[in-house]
């Protein structure tokens, strides 16, 4: 007659001999899971601030201007090679980087190395 209620004391007390142990653990995971998530989320939202300030930064310098105008000034034997071997695009990555990570250290609430 009263097993529905022996049963129901017996399972409130698993739940608060393990039951909730497990409901912690998982919380927890669920939480540092959502953590880990946002602190990607707003690694690259602060790339990509960056190199928006570096690149309006480096615009108004004129620096790509200045740049193209010696590139352009080498002789046309030398433009060949460089094309070949792509440097140009080289250099505008690697500059790009360089430049990015000098803003990034503007970057506040964010440690990058």
């Amino acid at each position: 007659m009263f097993d529905w209620l022996v049963d129901f004391v017996q399972w409130v007390w698993d739940w608060l001999a393990s039951g909730i142990y497990d409901f912690v653990k998982a919380a927890f995971v669920l939480l540092t899971k959502m953590m880990i998530v946002g602190w990607y989320k707003f690694t690259l939202f602060s790339v990509d601030v960056a190199y928006t300030v570096f690149t309006e930064f480096i615009d108004s310098l004129n620096l790509s201007q200045y740049l193209q105008e010696k590139y352009n000034s080498l002789d046309s034997a030398s433009l060949k090679v460089l094309s070949f071997f792509r440097v140009p695009e080289g250099l505008t990555l690697i500059f790009n980087a360089i430049g990015t990570k000098i803003v990034m250290r503007f970057v506040p609430f964010a440690r990058f190395n």
